[in-house]
């Protein structure tokens, strides 16, 4: 799989500090954290392709963590689409915030989709992405 040129610029630089980053979310709030490392980039290419996400009006992700899939649909969402990015810790809901300012990002947790996209006048979204580890499911 070959990352997105728009993926690899944003990715450089953030491996030790999304580490650093995702462990302390996790030691503070492990209720709220599915998970101790990162998703890799190349998870989250294969997340995002063939998803429509050029196209598609709203998007969301599930479990944004430290935005590494985030930085991946950024990358190949169309310019005028309604990206929301669901995140239940807000560790590390707060610096998604300033790293991608053209989100939605909403401290609130998955199983309150619904609501969120209704808040914000939306029927459905076109595109759903989840990196919620299994492990979060009960």
């Amino acid at each position: 799989m070959t990352l997105h040129p728009k993926t690899a610029r944003a990715t450089l630089g953030h491996g030790l500090r999304e580490h650093q980053l995702l462990l302390s979310a996790f030691a503070n709030r492990p209720g709220d954290t599915g998970a101790v490392t990162p998703s890799s980039w190349w998870l989250a290419e294969a997340l995002v392709a063939e998803t429509g996400l050029d196209s598609a009006k709203t998007i969301v992700e599930l479990g944004a963590g430290t935005g590494v899939v985030t930085r991946a649909i950024e990358a190949r969402a169309g310019k005028n689409a309604m990206i929301i990015a669901l995140e239940l810790n807000p560790h590390l809901a707060a610096p998604l915030v300033a790293s991608f300012p053209r989100w939605q990002i909403v401290n609130e947790c998955a199983e309150n989709l619904k609501a969120v996209l209704n808040g914000q006048g939306i029927a459905r979204a076109e595109v759903i992405i989840s990196a919620l580890p299994w492990a979060s499911f009960s």
